[in-house]
C-alpha cells in the first residue's frame, strides 16, 4: 500500500492532472526510477519491521546493550538506503557515446584509420611465429 501511495505521489508530480487516475495507473508501466523507489521503499519497510521485532525481543530479554546494537544497525541500514536512493535520483543518466560523424571523423580520415589498422594487423600476422 505504501508503494502504491508513493507511486501515486510521484505520478501526480510528473503527469498532467486527470480525474481518472485509477484507470491510468493500471495501464501505465512504471519508469525505472519509480520502480527503484518502490523497491527501496519496500526494503525500507521490511527492514524497519524486522528491526522493530528484534527490538521487542531484546526489550523482553532486558538486554540494553543488545538493544543499543539493534538501534545502531537500524540507523546504519536506514542511512545506507537513504544514501543509495539519493545517489540514484541525483545521478544523471549516462550520455550516449558520440558517433564518428559527430566527432568530425567522417570520410577520408575514417578510411585512413581503417587502412592503418589493416596494416598493423598484417604486420602482426607476419611477425607471428606460428604463421611463418
Amino acid at each position: 500500500m505504501a508503494s502504491r501511495a508513493l507511486g501515486w505521489v510521484l505520478r501526480m508530480s510528473y503527469a498532467p492532472h486527470s480525474d481518472d487516475w485509477e484507470a491510468q495507473e493500471e495501464e501505465a508501466e512504471d519508469p525505472p526510477l519509480l520502480a527503484f523507489l518502490k523497491a527501496a521503499l519496500l526494503v525500507e519497510v521490511v527492514v524497519v519491521m524486522l528491526m522493530g521485532a528484534l527490538a521487542v525481543v531484546v526489550v523482553l530479554e532486558m538486554e540494553l546493550v543488545a538493544l543499543l546494537s539493534v538501534m545502531v544497525v537500524n540507523l546504519v541500514v536506514e542511512t545506507v538506503v537513504v544514501v543509495v536512493v539519493v545517489v540514484v535520483v541525483v545521478t544523471p543518466p549516462p550520455a550516449p557515446l558520440p558517433s564518428a560523424s559527430d566527432m568530425g571523423m567522417a570520410g577520408k580520415h575514417s578510411l585512413s584509420s581503417t587502412s592503418r589498422e589493416k596494416k598493423v594487423r598484417k604486420r602482426m600476422l607476419e611477425m607471428d611465429p606460428i604463421n611463418r
